[in-house]
């Protein structure tokens, strides 16, 4: 498996930047999952298992509601602007401080940290 660029989203799962032909390569494995050799190839390259698939694609096609199931929100009591519930910010090694308004903030924070990948595997750990 060659060097992967490969970033913690939430305590749940993890993003890898993949290239176009690695998404179409998923495409085709995912098709038929359940064969012991796509599976196998699957783990091989990614160092995962095809079930635990969250999504993967176009940084560009990712919808607000996938973005809402993989992008936590964080509560701080401390700070009363974000009781209501904010989103985490990538950039800031203590997101106590810095805290994103919406998923759509923090999700292009994600990107901007990660180099503004043109496709992306996100899994579940």
């Amino acid at each position: 498996m060659k060097n992967r660029r490969e970033f913690e989203v939430n305590d749940v799962v993890n993003m890898i930047v993949i290239t176009e032909d690695e998404n179409n390569l998923i495409k085709t494995l995912i098709k038929d999952y359940g064969n012991k050799q796509n599976q196998e190839q699957f783990k091989k390259l990614f160092n995962t298992e095809i079930s635990r698939t969250v999504m993967f694609g176009s940084t560009d096609d990712v919808t607000i509601s996938s973005l809402r199931s993989i992008i936590p929100t964080v509560n701080y009591r401390l700070m009363p602007r974000h009781e209501s519930g904010s989103y985490r910010c990538y950039a800031n090694e203590n997101p106590s401080i810095i805290l994103h308004e919406n998923v759509e903030s923090s999700w292009n924070c994600l990107m901007q940290v990660s180099g503004r990948p043109q496709y992306v595997l996100i899994y579940k750990k």
